[in-house]
């Protein structure tokens, strides 16, 4: 009887998933590849395609019990997913708690700081922080995140769907 090879399962299904996937086959490991649609760059390479995203628990389940170890595509699955899959007891590279910390910019530039790596000045920006604040903190030339714009984003969305809130706006709007 024929040993079932290691399967090494990628969240995302892009060109880098892609060419991960190609080195996992040379080196003799089948992988699984969960992406949002079918036939991704990197699902076309396994019959262990899981078509979905981790916010379905079934498919995410599915994909998880196919695969022995769990890597990422890039750093934009949210870490709380990479937590579900660790309590079902994969082992994710990098870990939820790396995750974690890399995707909050604010956090990873403290956690740096902390650690005595230099890093550029930085000011923990929520959605009541001015631009003149930022200004005069770290001067009039700065980058806010794409994961910092949609948390402000969604808090503003928010905001706007509150009873109060939109019945101004519509009374605004007309």
């Amino acid at each position: 009887m024929m040993k079932r090879r290691i399967c090494i399962g990628i969240l995302g299904g892009g060109q880098l998933a892609r060419m991960s996937a190609i080195q996992a086959y040379k080196l003799g490991f089948d992988t699984a590849i969960l992406e949002k649609q079918k036939n991704s760059p990197a699902g076309q390479l396994t019959k262990n395609e899981f078509v979905g995203w981790v916010d379905n628990e079934e498919v995410l389940k599915a994909f998880t019990d196919r695969s022995d170890i769990i890597t990422l595509e890039n750093e934009f699955i949210d870490h709380s997913y990479l937590k579900k899959i660790e309590k079902w007891g994969k082992k994710v590279i990098p870990s939820s708690g790396t995750i974690s910390l890399i995707q909050d910019k604010y956090v990873q530039k403290t956690t740096l700081r902390k650690n005595l790596i230099p890093v550029a000045d930085f000011i923990k920006v929520t959605p009541d922080t001015s631009y003149q604040k930022i200004k005069k903190e770290i001067g009039d030339r700065f980058h806010l995140t794409r994961e910092r714009v949609r948390q402000i984003k969604e808090k503003a969305i928010r905001r706007l769907r509150h009873k109060s809130r939109s019945k101004l706006l519509k009374a605004y709007l007309g």
